[in-house]
């Protein structure tokens, strides 16, 4: 299998794979919905998904064991290909990049990607379900409000700010709902905010904790291993070196009761 499959962190390709599955819904909606508040929403959001795209090249080019390598023989070229803004060209080289990580993953791997790091893997779908919330929010509130000549939402560019002061929590009050599915929008909104912050300050406490975690094996003749799980190891690759120092020392214990007995 190419190394380019080989990711270092399957959960951020997942979230990768997704952003790439949602360009392509969004330059479906902007050729579809021209001209209307839903296309410009979709080209809008679009370009904030070319700025992952970005990120996600910097990280593969940096951790990368050979630049050269990376770019001519592990997708490199198709990665930048994916960070074009433009939602006429874009769409193609992001769903071909979306549909690669689905198929090397398979559905059996993403739910052992997420029992083993249900933390990490939890909080790059939260982000996903951010930029859903907000493109989403955004359209269904300036859908709602837009129909009201007295509501303060005017303009696309209204809507996406409101939803994401609203997501947050923050509230500024610059931009607020009048209508009753306006209301109701942010309320919604509100909610799943508290949700996935609150998710985020789970998964930056349990980082901590388990990149400090350590595990005392005490022998019966009194000898004292710390076996520490390193951060971003897996369960399976922790327990089965939890068992081998186990048997060490077992052998250890043994070799000393057989001198005991010379």
């Amino acid at each position: 299998m190419n190394k380019w499959f080989a990711d270092r962190n399957p959960n951020f390709a997942t979230m990768i794979a997704l952003i790439g599955a949602l360009s392509v819904l969004n330059s479906v909606l902007a050729i579809i919905y021209d001209g209307t508040h839903i296309g410009d929403i979709a080209k809008i959001i679009n370009y904030v998904l070319a700025i992952l795209f970005l990120i996600n090249f910097i990280y593969r080019f940096l951790t990368s064991t050979s630049p050269r390598q990376y770019i001519l023989h592990e997708f490199g070229w198709l990665d930048i290909l994916c960070i074009i803004p433009f939602y006429q060209i874009s769409w193609l080289f992001r769903g071909v990049r979306s549909s690669m990580i689905f198929w090397h993953m398979g559905w059996h791997k993403l739910k052992s990607n997420i029992r083993n790091e249900g933390a990490e893997a939890i909080l790059f779908l939260g982000v996903f379900i951010i930029i859903l919330i907000i493109e989403f929010g955004s359209m269904a509130a300036y859908s709602f409000e837009s129909a009201d000549p007295s509501a303060n939402i005017q303009k696309p560019t209204d809507a996406l700010w409101w939803a994401i002061v609203t997501i947050s929590t923050v509230g500024y009050g610059d931009f607020y709902p009048v209508t009753l599915g306006g209301r109701l929008t942010a309320s919604l909104m509100m909610i799943a905010g508290i949700g996935i912050f609150a998710t985020l300050t789970g998964y930056l406490a349990n980082r901590y904790l388990v990149s400090n975690q350590a595990k005392a094996v005490v022998g019966k003749g009194g000898q004292v291993s710390i076996l520490t799980r390193l951060e971003g190891e897996s369960k399976e690759e922790f327990d089965k070196a939890y068992k081998d120092l186990s048997e060490r020392l077992e052998r250890i214990e043994q070799k000393f009761d057989s001198e005991d007995r010379k």
